[in-house]
């Protein structure tokens, strides 16, 4: 072994592999001297292993590496470039952005049920389905990690899946019907319709889909299944679950009142005048010491783990309704709203907006902005206008609401759905992001096909019945 320290810029040493297939491993250097193996060394000074190998470092002086100045970077002036930031290129490893939809139709009927999958900026293409939940009516079935395993809600069960990837390719069947799972408890009547993990354990809400029978929470900790909470109401117009400081926040569109579990196990509510939640799953958020949650119409609640609180009525547009996703994107307050334009008879049309929230902008204000964006501005294929009276005109279209809101690798996404009845019954979902990381104020597009060749995402999936229609993306989650 060389002796350090070296001289800068000298050359030090090379370990060869032999030929009989042996190769240098990490060092062992806190197990027995006896036991040490032949192809671990106990110390290695000023080298590191590279394809088996151990080789030299680059030149070192003194007790750490030294920073090479960059003279080869000059331009057609004298002085030395010096770096000023530096960010990591790669993205995350092994972290999706996962989905749940409704199905979409057939060109001549309805379609109804779910299904899940994810979403990897990675891959071709960029949303691979997982499984498909098959039922007389409509469910975005959700899922969460517990334990190692991806656990799903199914109607009138509680699954855990084993599959989760699908062969790479843009041509490859999308859609498993039958994944690789296990039932872990049923729920006979009932439907699955939020999931969520909190000190240890996994906490479902089953609701009742026909609205007869009322819903309740229960727990999983791996090897039973335990009632938690009997709710008043079935809760079949939605409901939402996430942790929020030291309590587990459960929300039932419809109800009035949040459900929350305390440290000690047990469980209360709270409410104020006139309040009610969305029911989406994207819809609470925590923003430094609060929680905000969604409305489902024109208002936004703040919970600070004891009073319930309005902090903002959406009164920029006209009728403003369905005020029902929302999330936290570096330090703000990100939320959607749908405006109501007219309804035709037939349909509803809307255009969508992103509002955001600024609690550290020194103006007040300032702080709120409910038309900080619209995602269909950039998008030339719908160009209806409005005649709005503020802001000039805007893109409009049925429905038209913010259906999934979710931080994605330093960018926003937002799912804008279409969703009206008659036949045949179509929903779809156009996702939208921004082409700047961690700058959501400008450059959004709409992500769209073909597959990988333009845009880093494509929501373009084969449905059920073998069209090409989209589905109706209902909440995202990234894990």
């Amino acid at each position: 072994m060389p002796k350090n320290p070296l001289v800068q810029g000298g050359r030090t040493f090379t370990f060869r592999n032999g030929t009989d297939g042996f190769f240098w491993k990490g060092m062992a250097t806190k197990i027995d001297l006896g036991a040490q193996p032949p192809d671990r060394p106990r110390y290695v000074l000023n080298g590191r292993y590279i394809g088996g190998n151990i080789v030299a470092r680059e030149p070192f002086s003194g007790q750490v590496a030294q920073v090479p100045k960059f003279f080869d970077f000059k331009r057609n002036f004298s002085y030395v470039y010096v770096p000023m930031s530096l960010f990591e290129h790669h993205s995350y490893a092994g972290v999706r952005m996962w989905f749940g939809a409704e199905m979409p139709v057939a060109s001549t009927a309805a379609s109804t049920g779910g299904t899940f999958g994810y979403c990897d900026t990675d891959a071709d293409p960029g949303f691979n389905e997982v499984g498909i939940v098959t039922q007389d009516y409509d469910i975005a079935p959700p899922i969460v990690r517990f334990a190692n395993f991806i656990y799903y809600g199914d109607s009138g069960a509680l699954r855990r899946i084993y599959r989760v990837d699908l062969p790479p390719g843009p041509y490859v069947a999308q859609m498993v019907k039958d994944p690789a799972d296990e039932v872990v408890a049923t729920f006979e009547g009932m439907h699955v319709t939020a999931l969520s993990v909190h000190e240890g354990k996994l906490y479902m809400v089953v609701t009742d889909p026909q609205g007869a029978t009322n819903g309740a929470i229960y727990s999983w900790n791996g090897f039973e299944v335990v009632l938690e909470y009997s709710l008043s109401v079935p809760g079949s117009s939605g409901v939402a679950m996430m942790t929020y400081l030291t309590h587990l926040v459960v929300t039932v569109r419809g109800l009035g009142s949040i459900i929350y579990r305390k440290v000690d196990g047990t469980w209360a509510t709270a409410t104020t005048s006139g309040f009610d939640s969305s029911g989406y799953l994207n819809s609470m958020a925590t923003l430094k010491d609060k929680l905000y949650i969604m409305s489902g119409d024109d208002k936004i609640y703040t919970w600070n783990g004891t009073a319930l609180t309005l902090v903002r009525t959406i009164t920029t547009g006209t009728a403003p309704e369905a005020a029902v996703t929302c999330c936290v994107f570096n330090g703000r307050l990100f939320y959607g709203w749908s405006e109501y334009f007219y309804d035709d008879g037939w349909f509803g049309y809307r255009w969508p907006w992103v509002g955001m929230y600024d609690p550290d902008t020194v103006n007040a204000s300032y702080q709120w902005d409910d038309e900080y964006l619209n995602p269909w501005s950039a998008d030339g294929t719908y160009p209806n206008a409005d005649s709005h009276s503020v802001g000039g005109n805007h893109n409009f279209r049925y429905w038209g609401v913010i259906s999934a809101m979710a931080v994605y690798r330093s960018r926003l996404y937002v799912a804008v759905g279409t969703h009206f009845t008659g036949t045949p019954r179509e929903r779809f979902s156009d996702i939208y992001t921004h082409e700047v990381a961690d700058e959501p104020s400008q450059s959004w597009y709409r992500t769209a096909p073909p597959y990988g060749t333009d845009k880093p995402v494509s929501y373009l999936q084969a449905s059920a019945a073998g069209s090409n229609a989209n589905r109706a993306f209902m909440w995202f989650k990234v894990m």
